[in-house]
């Protein structure tokens, strides 16, 4: 074999990825939290001034908003989250943010038997904004729950700008069947997308 074979650098990344969760689900919308824009600020944008289109216009709010943090891999509003690891790793790092709390941290062994785990003891938490958990020395399934999302107050400007715009452009080409697929990726304008690339999170 050369000396170039032996030597040879892979093209596949090498980098371990098992920190990451196999599985995240929102449970549920934390209580009294507030939309990022209202239906009267979507008609004044839009602008409308009938409620002709009020069950149009909240539908679409709640989707536009979950395309935002979809894009961000952020939560935009308080959310009771829960992630799931099939094999415990030594450092689990959470999905989504910016995270509020680590509720419960529980570990489910080869006969489906569950223990909570004690922070301190069993792992320890780090991180202020995205968290992670270190030093898990168990073996078995691994589910954490957690709140993840910002209060209204800490909303950056342009995420409320950006759902204008993208409830403003879903709105006016609602009934067009022939509006280019150029206008979006991913389903995010490009418009809404140069609003939030800077706020977007990178890790995953």
């Amino acid at each position: 074999m050369s000396l170039l074979g032996r030597n040879r650098i892979p093209l596949v990344p090498t980098r371990r990825t098992n920190y990451i969760p196999d599985q995240t689900e929102i449970v549920s919308v934390v209580d009294g939290q507030d939309r990022v824009v209202t239906p009267e600020e979507v008609k004044e944008f839009l602008p409308v001034s009938h409620g002709d289109y009020d069950v149009t216009i909240d539908r679409l709010i709640d989707s536009v908003t979950r395309q935002v943090e979809s894009y961000l891999r952020r939560d935009l509003i308080k959310k009771n989250v829960r992630s799931y690891w099939e094999r415990m790793p030594r450092k689990a790092e959470l999905s989504r943010g910016p995270h509020v709390s680590v509720d419960t941290v529980t570990l489910i062994d080869s006969d489906g038997d569950e223990r909570t785990l004690e922070e301190g003891i069993d792992y320890d938490v780090r991180g202020m904004k995205y968290k992670s958990l270190h030093n898990l020395r168990e073996h078995g399934e691994l589910r954490v729950e957690y709140v993840s999302g910002l209060d209204k107050a800490k909303w950056p400007p342009e995420v409320p700008g950006a759902i204008l715009q993208e409830i403003s452009l879903q709105f006016k080409n609602r009934q067009d069947p022939d509006t280019p697929a150029m206008t979006s990726v991913n389903n995010l304008s490009l418009e809404a997308r140069h609003l939030l690339a800077p706020l977007r999170r990178i890790a995953f």
